[in-house]
C-alpha cells in the first residue's frame, strides 16, 4: 500500500499525464508522464529553499538515469539527469554531511553528488572521506566488503 501511495505521489509531483476529474465533471491534464522509469531509492533531506525535500533516484530504460527532487513545502519538482551518459540508474542513495545527496550508479559504479545549495548534480572521484564511510554503511550487505576493500 505504501508503494502505491508513493507512485501516485510521484505521478502527481512529477507531472504525470494522469487525469483528475474536476468538480465540473471535466478532465484536467496535469502534465507529461515519465515513461519507462522505475524508482530505485529515495532519501529525505534539506531542500534548496531551506525547507525539506524528497530526493528520488530513478532508473530510466534505454536512457540516462535521473534524480528527482521534490520540495516538501511547495510540491515543486526538479529533475537532474545523471552527468554520466552510460548510467541508467543508481541503486544506492544516501544523505551525507552538509545535506548533500550521494548516489552510487549502475552499471559502471560511478559516485554522484547532489548539492542542494547549488542545485547541481556532478560525478566525483571515489575518495574515501567521512561522507563515503556513510555510503559504505548504506550499501547492500553483499557489496560492503567490496567497498571496504578500496585503498584509503
Amino acid at each position: 500500500m505504501r508503494t502505491v501511495g508513493l507512485v501516485v505521489f510521484l505521478l502527481v509531483q512529477s507531472g504525470g499525464v494522469a487525469m483528475s476529474q474536476a468538480a465540473s465533471g471535466k478532465f484536467e491534464g496535469i502534465g507529461t508522464p515519465i515513461t519507462r522509469a522505475s524508482l530505485l531509492g529515495y532519501v529525505a533531506g534539506p531542500g534548496p529553499s531551506g525547507g525539506a525535500a524528497l530526493y528520488m533516484s530513478f532508473h530510466h530504460t534505454s536512457r540516462v538515469g535521473f534524480l528527482l527532487a521534490v520540495d516538501a513545502n511547495t510540491g515543486k519538482s526538479n529533475r537532474y539527469v545523471f552527468p554520466v551518459e552510460s548510467e541508467q540508474g543508481a541503486w544506492g542513495i544516501t544523505l551525507g554531511r552538509g545535506g548533500k545527496v550521494y548516489l552510487g550508479t549502475h552499471w559502471n559504479a560511478h559516485l554522484l553528488r547532489f548539492d542542494p545549495t547549488k542545485e547541481a548534480l556532478d560525478m566525483i572521484d571515489l575518495e574515501f572521506t567521512e561522507d563515503s564511510e556513510e555510503l559504505v554503511r548504506a550499501a547492500p550487505r553483499e557489496y560492503r566488503d567490496h567497498l571496504n576493500s578500496f585503498p584509503r
